[in-house]
């Protein structure tokens, strides 16, 4: 008899090894109803795993990203992934919290961190008590090899937004790694972000992961 493996029927009156089933029934176990692959992909597609996808968008020669209805009450926690892949001028890569489709323009955020050159030597100390936005790093025209992590603590919930960074950049002058901490201090749910350089316009893709509560 040969092995199919989308048999039209559930296995049935099975009583030891030995029983010969039909081509119509190999396909199943007893009680299945639809072959296992389908199945599997089923539970798999709808599984609350660990780090859930959530959106992705992909920009060309944009001023801002915005992105908003990523953060909800399903998740407490965040990742966003930014890969710039083209810059029309020399800027800084900043992101801003966002809630009902507008942009927290105000000087809320602190963060700290540091900067590592790839050359030379040196770490240079980053940080601000009263900025509007949070500083992923630099991207540049010239020769382009920049991406950002962030994770984004409780984003949705009325309590400080907080979290953390890293990224690889180059601004136009030198390749440097950063790695920083941040904090929203507005006690306010938000909904959304936006992505933007401080001048000119990028091109590239981001996506959203959200962290299973338990």
């Amino acid at each position: 008899m040969p092995i199919v493996l989308n048999g039209s029927g559930p296995v049935t009156g099975v009583t030891s090894l030995n029983t010969t089933v039909s081509d119509t029934e190999i396909g199943y176990l007893d009680g299945v109803t639809e072959p296992l692959t389908t199945s599997l992909a089923a539970k798999v597609a709808t599984a609350d795993l660990g780090l859930k996808f959530i959106t992705s968008s992909a920009f060309t020669t944009s001023t801002a990203v915005n992105v908003n209805n990523c953060f909800t009450s399903t998740y407490d926690n965040y990742l966003v992934l930014v890969s710039p892949s083209a810059a029309s001028a020399n800027a800084e890569l900043n992101m801003r919290l966002r809630v009902g489709g507008v942009d927290a323009t105000g000087n809320d955020v602190s963060y700290g961190g540091r900067d590592v050159p790839v050359t030379g030597s040196g770490v240079d100390r980053q940080a601000a008590n009263a900025s509007s936005s949070i500083w992923l790093g630099g991207v540049a025209s010239s020769f382009f090899q920049s991406f950002a992590a962030v994770v984004v603590m409780s984003p949705a919930l009325a309590r400080y937004t907080m979290g953390s960074l890293t990224s690889w950049n180059y601004d136009g002058s030198s390749t440097y790694g950063r790695s920083m901490s941040f904090r929203h201090n507005l006690t306010t749910a938000y909904d959304g972000f936006t992505i933007f350089p401080s001048t000119g316009n990028i091109s590239g893709a981001l996506r959203v992961y959200g962290y299973k509560n338990s």
